[in-house]
């Protein structure tokens, strides 16, 4: 197996599951515990706008990710209110370190979602290309 059919295959894992609206009532009751896993982020075109990942940690959750991790919750990021839908894939099987590796070929497959870009100014751009 070469890397993009493996990328292909976690890809259709994730988007096996249902796609659901981002609801923090719903979030609370059926995702409290939920870790382990990589989530998609989709806004009002379906269009996945932030991958993330929940790893097995005695303290996370993607419930915690979205809404219960304090400055850092996504529900704190300027972007979250175009964040409309996701899916959330757990593998009970994996560890951290193989969970952070799919996470990263899914901001790859998904063509680098915006939200998870770095986002650097113009100014800040014009400073580093200044300086190469």
């Amino acid at each position: 197996m070469n890397r993009e059919q493996f990328i292909e295959i976690i890809k259709q894992e994730i988007e096996n599951e249902s796609l659901l609206n981002i609801d923090k009532d719903y979030i609370t009751k059926n995702y409290k515990t939920a870790k382990g896993g990589i989530y998609f982020l989709y806004n009002d075109n379906d269009v996945v706008i932030y991958v993330g990942k929940v790893g097995n940690g005695k303290h996370t959750s993607f419930y915690k990710r979205m809404y219960g991790h304090g400055n850092s919750a996504h529900c704190n990021k300027p972007w979250f209110n175009q964040a409309k839908k996701f899916r959330f894939k757990k593998f009970p099987n994996l560890i951290n370190e193989e969970i952070l590796k799919i996470e990263r070929l899914m901001i790859y497959a998904k063509n680098q979602p915006i939200y998870n870009d770095i986002i650097i100014s113009e100014k800040e751009f014009m400073s580093i290309v200044s300086k190469i």
